[in-house]
């Protein structure tokens, strides 16, 4: 059974047994969440008559976002790796962003994905098209970051408001540049399966400030 957990934003995992989705929970509050990880997930183990040793692996979301949450999530997956010799990726939305544009094979060129961020910001980092990061992830302000959108630089992000804030700026009119990837937990399994446990370390993701 495979153990997704995602405490970036929000407190969001789910457990995959067989290619299907056995449980899944997600909440807004981050509220305790050390606490709230053992207990919830826990529970949902209960539920389905297993304990932690039915777990084979844990995927965490490492960033970027709450910090509080990243760390407590990262912790507890180390915690079972160490006790149970459970293996442990981690993996970041943007690294999430990135492999799910190679496995559909769109080779774009450079690819500047943006997670959104909770203020009047976004996340940035730079990918090559054969899926190599060529920058460090950062926390950028649009006002004062000169974005190059050509045909061979496009923007990637997580959700629409990288386009709505475009929009308003009149930074381009290139629309068809601009792509949005929605996906969730399931995607998150799914590009992971074939990932290598000793290149995805688990580790909180740091960005620099703009």
């Amino acid at each position: 059974m495979i153990l997704i957990i995602n405490c970036t934003n929000e407190f969001e995992f789910a457990l995959i047994q067989n290619e299907k989705t056995v449980f899944k929970k997600k909440s807004k509050q981050l509220k305790s969440i050390s606490e709230k990880l053992v207990v919830e997930i826990e529970k949902a183990l209960s539920i389905l008559k297993k304990d932690y040793k039915s777990i084979t692996k844990i995927i965490v979301i490492t960033g970027p976002g709450s910090f509080t949450g990243i760390r407590s999530a990262i912790t507890f997956a180390k915690t079972l790796k160490l006790y149970l010799n459970i293996k442990v990726i981690g993996i970041s939305k943007f690294e999430v962003l990135n492999l799910l544009t190679i496995i559909k094979g769109r080779k774009i060129g450079v690819k500047n994905i943006f997670i959104e961020n909770n203020q009047n910001a976004f996340f940035m980092q730079r990918f090559d098209s054969s899926g190599k990061a060529i920058s460090v992830p950062e926390l950028v302000d649009l006002n004062k970051k000169k974005l190059m959108i050509n045909d061979k630089k496009r923007i990637i992000s997580d959700g629409e408001r990288i386009k709505e804030y475009l929009d308003l700026k009149k930074k381009t009119k290139k629309t068809n540049l601009v792509e949005v990837i929605g996906y969730g937990i399931e995607d998150i399994y799914k590009i992971t399966r074939k990932l290598s446990e000793t290149k995805y370390i688990p580790k909180p993701l740091y960005t620099k400030n703009f």
